[in-house]
């Protein structure tokens, strides 16, 4: 999967140890195989990369690595191996078995024979990681190959075509031929027909038998557990495993007798239990060919199971797909068995009680730099962190599912159940709720609830850091069936700690009963203040007596392990609060449910950047002297002095803009003696949250009203975009009135979006106060009655009978609260309360249904069946059935890989400089940082998918576009699987490829492949979404391509249409597009229509940037010259009475005049195709003339020959 390393800069350093070697390993039964890898490597990544390739070629698992007759050493680099060079020839020879090698054996043999694994879905998902594309790839393909072919097979007395003006015959067989308009798509067209990559078992079934565990004496002689399979062929066999391997037994369902058993003269036994299973099963192997045959064409990438991702949760999904997924195979309930054999607990069977803390840190403490460091060592340890995050995140998630479902025992069952904790697998669990009164001045449960969650992204935001010294917790937290669970490897000694004596060393005790500062912490607790611009300040305790001064929040607390190391908990106010919100919205009437709101780091940034960036400019201004009149005078020392008392000023600047964290506390809370500089410091705290209103908040409706950014598509989005400019969700009713009172024609989607995710994320939270305390079997009925009264259809809460008698006084009580009056009162009040934003009764009349339903289903989880649900009917839509699944909703810490990210933006700047001697080498990085992709978060991970796709936009930029359609192909799969076929990525990665398939000629796979997101994006967005305006003028461009000018001029119609109501008649856009629309009309001989479109472009250009522009300028010329081409086609019409065949054409504007210039994307555009609108009239008229004259003499040839 990954791409081959082609740069030795992206290498290690060291020379020596960046060294290659080859070797050939020759197997049992799969012929000799060639590796290469570095010699500082270990001989055990040679068995790991054969045990990666197990295969019905090479089944063996078990065995050991020769060379010269000496048996090779698993942890031996590669290179200090006696006599070891290019082509030397290791050999595998077969081991003995231990009861874990041989369980692992069984498990491998499983995949390999075509059983799925219960393992490999950690997350109870239907039909998770979906692809839809592939049907539609694969004639585009199909397209794209015989196009290639078409241009191979060009004669050179065909060349002149090549020059653009005539592509071809004219194309007027597309796939939107027929359409009149943005193509409505219906929810089912989000669901595939059917999983293409699914097969079918090569076994009956292959499971251990009933007569497992080996007895004592059996086991002294080497047995090690017994196995049962039915094979296709309706026998069925007793296997024993032994030290050896396995063989056929004399067992049954009666009677024990594990030795071996002979079958017409033959005893069947052999080290591999595959192999044996071939002799027994002479289908089996043909059932496996077939299986083969049927994916040899579909990518590998289709087929792998992610490593430390989880596959996309689609919100709808076939109901058949959980029949499917129920077949019958008693070794699921076994998997515990194979994967004791991983994890090392063989006596049991189960996985044992992994130590997730001690595993986590002392991968952290892998060395990042310094002597001896290498590329590669860097890249294994974030391979070892974000596998350790995974598995930890899986094991935290089913826990975390468990506990809900009242599966494990609480630590402390005399509580409060929301008080309750959890030690389960070696995880710490309770929930995000204030039981023991943390938060009672703050919000109580709803502060608790908002704190886990930031939390978490203080813990990302302190990983990313990666402070040498620091130890950080690995942290979920789950939102499951209303309740919101945290899950944290527990701090060593926190059980076993002396009553009198505290871990905390660093910040709050007990609540602020006390408050400490420590030597040893304060130089890692500077450094996260530093990053997050904190200053040291007074904390004080709740008595106001004592004062210590920290650097970080008082929240914040630094222990000391048991184990020697220093850790720190409670990211949650990394940030300071935003007072300026919490002053002005929780009080009065609705108030805002919680203090606990803080600025976003990005905010933070901002307004320390803005500052800084002021002041700089101030003193800029006040120091200009005649060196600077002198400064290409000075040599490169003195230069590089300047730069460093440039750089050290900026430091000292920097230390000016710094803001205390806590702040937040009432001034008649805070000590006398710091008073005064607790008001200097929460004004320069306030000065920030003015800064979010006054300038971000501002600043984003600005670009998005200037199409400067690309407007929203969803939620997620959304959420992702105000993230990223430091906005935080609260703020959502502000940026609606924004957007609404700019009267912006271009906004009125963005407010339509910001007001569903308002609705949305309200009726997550009225959904989560109803179920927060019910049985999980009562869940669906609550969900679809809830669902049913947000869309205001009246029905009856309905609960199945049997569950009735149990649950009456439950179901009782819920009745009141699930009316459409009391549900849409409910959503009303919450989206108030916590977005200050009044939607107004009939909030649900002007609201898109099916996008709300979207939004709401990923919010709470649910898999919905896949039909068509007619919002429109005025009947109750969904039902309790309706609901295939529910999933948790999971954050969590995670690690970034620095050398992959620096690896990528190397590539991307370096092409992107306009060096062209460079390129190659930012092509190397791209394809460098794939592969470091690739090894850190595996195959399969949106990350990888994101690589994918930048390296494609790489490969298309140096015109290497078959590069770019395969990568960008990848990206799509990857994306499918990993990210949802209807997230906006996706659909963005797809329009991609739709581009590059039109670049390299492949022009009707590229409208397919437009067609297929139309399709997508009006269920998920809608057709009226600013970002179709690109995707139309794009479809525009490549009908005129493909000489269907008649569609073309329609959909530049629609084009022209969208950008008058977004942007006005008169702005850049429309006159771009008349631009454009002009030169359709002319190759289709309507002159008229065509001078009307220049003309209004002309005045659009003079308008914006006067007559003396270029742009304005060349749009005159073109229209004299248009002018001057409709007169020479009314003589020619006049003099030989024949008409002019539809070939005028279009001079192409410089400058601002390309197809992107109509587009609300802030994305680059590519220059389509060589065109004939790309051609002056002359030329064109010359051509005109000819292909007339080439005309007549063929008629008068045919007629010589009559």
């Amino acid at each position: 999967m990954a791409e081959e390393k082609v740069s030795d800069q992206a290498q290690q350093p060291d020379q020596v140890e960046n060294t290659l070697v080859e070797v050939v390993v020759r197997t049992a039964s799969a012929g000799d195989i060639k590796i290469k890898l570095p010699q500082n490597e270990a001989v055990n990544e040679i068995k790991q990369y054969l045990l990666d390739m197990v295969s019905v070629r090479q089944p063996m698992t078990c065995f050991s690595l020769w060379f010269n007759g000496q048996k090779l050493d698993r942890f031996a680099p590669i290179g200090e191996i006696e006599g070891l060079e290019d082509g030397s020839i290791i050999t595998m020879h077969p081991e003995a078995y231990n009861e874990a090698e041989a369980r692992f054996h069984v498990a491998k043999v499983r995949e390999l024979v075509g059983f799925s694994s219960e393992a490999a879905r950690a997350l109870p998902v239907v039909d998770a990681g979906q692809s839809l594309f592939h049907t539609t790839d694969d004639l585009v393909q199909k397209l794209g190959q015989e196009k290639d072919e078409e241009q191979k097979n060009k004669k050179d007395e065909d060349k002149e075509k090549d020059t653009g003006l005539v592509p071809g015959k004219p194309v007027l067989d597309h796939p939107l031929a027929e359409l009149d308009s943005f193509p409505q798509g219906k929810m089912t067209d989000l669901v595939p027909e059917k999983d293409f990559t699914r097969t079918t078992p090569a076994l009956g079934s292959l499971q251990l038998s009933q007569w497992n565990p080996a007895p004592p004496t059996l086991r002294m002689r080497g047995h090690l557990f017994y196995l049962q399979t039915s094979i296709l062929e309706g026998r069925t066999y007793h296997i024993t495993a032994t030290v050896n391997g396995f063989h056929v037994s004399n067992c049954s369902g009666e009677r024990f007798d594990p030795h071996p058993r002979k079958i017409s003269g033959k005893y069947y036994q052999d080290h591999s239990l595959f192999a044996l299973l071939s002799q027994l099963s002479p289908k089996m192997s043909q059932h496996i060919e077939k299986n083969i045959a049927k994916m040899k064409d579909v990518d590998p990438l289709y087929l792998l199971s992610p490593t430390n991702a989880y596959l996309s949760v689609p919100w709808l999904a076939k109901e058949q797909e959980v029949q499917k997924l129920t077949t019958p195979d008693i070794a699921r309930t076994q998997e515990a068995f194979a994967n004791g054999a991983v994890r090392g607990d063989v006596a049991s069977g189960t996985s044992n009680l992994r130590d997730w803390n001690e595993d986590l840190q002392a991968t952290r403490e892998m060395p990042t730099r310094g002597e001896g460091v290498t590329i590669q060592d860097r890249v294994l340890r974030d391979k070892l962190l974000n596998k350790l995050s995974f598995d930890f995140e899986d094991a935290a998630i089913k826990g975390a599912m468990a506990i809900v479902k009242g599966d494990i025992a609480p630590l402390n069952p005399n509580e409060p159940e929301h008080a309750q904790i959890f030690m389960h697998n070696n995880i710490f669990f309770s929930f995000g709720a204030d039981g023991i009164d943390i938060f009672g001045e703050e919000g109580g449960d709803a502060a608790a609830r908002f704190a886990a969650g930031k939390d978490v992204s203080g813990i990302n935001y302190v990983n990313r850091m990666d402070i040498e010294g620091l130890s950080v917790l690995a942290t979920v937290v789950v939102d499951y069936c209303g309740r919101r669970v945290v899950c944290q490897g527990p701090v060593p000694g926190i059980f076993r700690q002396n009553q009198e004596e505290s871990q905390i060393v660093y910040g709050s005790i007990d609540n602020r009963e006390k408050v400490v500062n420590s030597e040893k912490f304060e130089p890692l607790m500077t450094a996260i203040a530093d990053a997050c611009h904190l200053k040291k300040h007074a904390a004080f305790d709740l008595s106001g007596e004592s004062t210590v001064e920290i650097s970080t929040p008082v929240d914040a607390k630094g222990l000391e392990g048991t184990d020697g190391r220093k850790y720190i908990l409670d990211l949650y106010r990394l940030a300071p609060v935003d007072i300026e919100f919490i002053d002005k919205n929780c009080t009065g009437d609705k108030p805002y449910p919680h203090k606990m709101g803080t600025l976003r780091h990005e905010a933070v940034e901002d307004w320390f950047r803005t500052r800084l960036r002021a002041e700089l400019l101030d003193k800029k201004d006040g120091e200009k002297t005649e060196s600077e009149e002198k400064a290409e005078e000075k040599t490169d020392e003195e230069k590089e002095k300047e730069r460093a008392e440039q750089e050290e000023k900026i430091r000292e600047l920097s230390k000016k803009y710094r803001l205390n964290p806590d702040v937040g506390f009432a001034a008649d809370q805070v000590p006398e003696s710091i008073r005064a500089q607790y008001a200097k410091d929460q004004e320069e705290v306030r000065d920030v949250c003015r800064h979010v209103t006054e300038t971000l908040m501002p600043g984003l409706v600005k670009d998005l009203g200037n199409a400067i950014i690309a407007s929203p598509i969803d939620g997620a989005q959304l959420t992702n975009l105000l993230h990223r400019r430091g906005i935080n969700m609260r703020y959502l009713g502000a940026l609606a009135d924004l957007s609404e009172k700019s009267g912006e024609p271009i906004l009125a989607e963005f407010q339509a979006v910001v007001e569903r995710e308002i609705i949305a994320r309200a009726a997550k939270h009225a959904v989560n106060g109803l179920v927060v305390d019910l049985p999980p079997v009562l869940i669906p009925a609550v969900l679809s009655q809830f669902v049913n009264c947000l869309f205001g259809y009246n029905t009856t809460f309905a609960v199945d009978e049997d569950l009735k008698s149990i649950y009456a006084d439950i179901i009782e009580a819920l009745t009141p609260s699930l009316t459409v009056e009391s549900v849409q009162k409910t959503v009303l009040d919450i989206g108030f309360a916590r977005f200050r934003k009044d939607l107004g009764s009939q909030f649900m009349d002007r609201v898109e249904k099916v996008r709300l339903f979207r939004e709401l289903s990923f919010k709470l989880g649910i898999q919905w069946k896949a039909q068509v649900y007619d919002f429109a009917s005025g009947k109750p839509v969904v039902s309790a059935r309706k609901i295939l699944n529910i999933v948790p909703v999971v954050k969590a810490s995670t690690f970034r890989s620095h050398i992959a990210e620096e690896a990528l933006e190397a590539g991307r700047q370096t092409i992107y400089s306009g060096d062209e001697s460079n390129k190659e080498v930012g092509k190397e990085f791209l394809l460098e940082s794939i592969s470091l992709h690739e090894q850190v978060y595996g195959f399969v991970h949106p990350d990888v998918a994101r690589a994918y796709n930048h390296a494609a936009l790489g490969m298309n930029e140096l015109k290497e576009f078959d590069n770019a359609r395969r990568l960008a192909r990848k990206a799509i799969i990857l994306a499918e699987r990993t990210m949802g076929v209807d997230a906006p990525e996706t659909m963005l990665f797809l329009l991609n490829l739709a581009q590059f398939e039109h670049q390299a000629g492949n022009t009707v796979g590229a409208l397919h492949i437009i067609r297929y997101v139309m399709n997508l994006w009006s269920v998920v967005s809608g057709s009226d979404h600013p970002d179709t305006l690109t995707t139309i003028t794009h479809v525009a461009n490549m009908l005129q391509y493909l000489q269907d000018f008649k569609g073309s001029i329609k959909w530049y119609q629609i084009s022209l249409d969208r950008a008058s109501a977004l942007f006005g008649e008169e702005s850049i856009s429309a006159a771009t597009v008349n631009y454009h629309l002009s030169q359709s009309l002319a190759l289709d001989r309507n002159f008229n229509d065509a001078i009307s479109a220049v003309r209004k472009s002309h005045k659009g250009f003079v308008a914006k940037f006067g007559e003396e522009s270029e742009a304005a300028k060349d749009i005159k010329t073109w229209l004299d010259q248009l002018l001057q081409a409709a007169v020479q086609t009314a003589k020619m019409q006049k003099f030989s009475g024949a008409a002019v065949p539809r070939s005028a054409n279009v001079p192409r504007a410089t400058g601002i005049l390309n197809s992107s210039s109509a587009s609300t994307s802030s994305s680059k555009a590519s220059s389509a195709p060589a065109n004939i609108g790309e051609k002056s009239v002359d030329e064109i008229m010359a051509y005109i003339e000819g292909n007339q004259t080439g005309s007549k003499k063929k008629k008068k040839a045919k007629k010589s020959s009559q």
